[in-house]
């Protein structure tokens, strides 16, 4: 059995989230191609007009290995790792996506918002961020929980604000969680907007897990992580992409403390 396989540029997101609702549905696949820049249409390798029913999403990705490939996510991999965040975030949400939708931690935040049937919020892609357009856009979450998902750079550019604008730090403090990941973060300033009463998720995890799957170094549930001889991080679990076998063997060093949280 195969089904259709829709491409949809990443600065649409609004596109992105109305196919990802018949992916969850599973009667669609989709790839999420670069933006579109004016009326350029970026070029990327050919795809297939159908796709095994395996497949929910195609995602490109430099991986560990900094080489591009393609990963396939079945539509049960998203919608174990949509659940797990949700359950460990505390419940459903209204979601800010402050993230590109051709990258995983982006496709995430649209999934748990149709998980959660709650409409997010989409910041405009096809302008640069600033800390100004994300605060516009957190004021109009309505929702009593409410959630975002940052990389580092973004966090560093609303802590710099956040020192010198009182209103950029109550926005960030209304946040149940911002989950940060991509990279690894500046302890500095993640210590100091915890310090300010901001709610920071620090998220281990990549495309091949469906995004972040260790919570402040703890595995979301139904995820298992082990440490191999060489001190690498193996992850293993419902929310792998197709063909990784078992485990999925990853590229960082990693251990596990004395509390049982796993350090990359």
């Amino acid at each position: 059995m195969t089904k259709a396989l829709v491409v949809a540029p990443a600065n649409d997101a609004f596109g992105v989230m109305v196919t990802l609702r018949d992916v969850v549905d599973g009667t669609k696949a989709l790839f999420v191609s670069p933006p579109v820049i004016g009326d350029v249409i970026p070029d990327f390798a050919p795809l297939p007009d159908e796709v095994p029913d395996s497949v929910g999403i195609i995602v490109e990705s430099s991986g560990s290995t900094g080489r591009p490939k393609r990963i396939e996510l079945s539509r049960e991999a998203l919608l174990a790792s949509a659940n797990a965040s949700i359950e460990r975030l505390g419940g459903h949400g209204q979601w800010l996506l402050a993230l590109p939708t051709n990258y995983i931690a982006g496709i995430q935040v649209l999934v748990r918002s149709i998980v959660s049937d709650i409409t997010p919020v989409l910041m405009n892609m096809n302008v640069s961020f600033t800390a100004e357009a994300f605060v516009r856009n957190a004021q109009l979450l309505q929702d009593e929980r409410r959630y975002t998902s940052l990389v580092p750079v973004q966090l560093n550019l609303l802590a710099q604000a956040a020192e010198s604008d009182p209103t950029v730090l109550e926005v960030l403090r209304h946040f149940d969680a911002i989950l940060l990941g991509g990279q690894a973060p500046h302890m500095q300033t993640v210590k100091w907007l915890r310090d300010q009463g901001v709610k920071i998720v620090i998220t281990y995890g990549m495309t091949e897990t469906a995004g972040g799957c260790v919570y402040d170094g703890v595995p979301l549930d139904g995820v298992q992580i082990d440490i191999d001889a060489n001190d690498q991080i193996r992850v293993s679990g419902a929310t792998l992409a197709n063909h990784v076998g078992e485990w999925f063997e990853t590229a960082d060093l990693g251990m596990v403390d004395s509390l049982g949280r796993l350090v990359v």
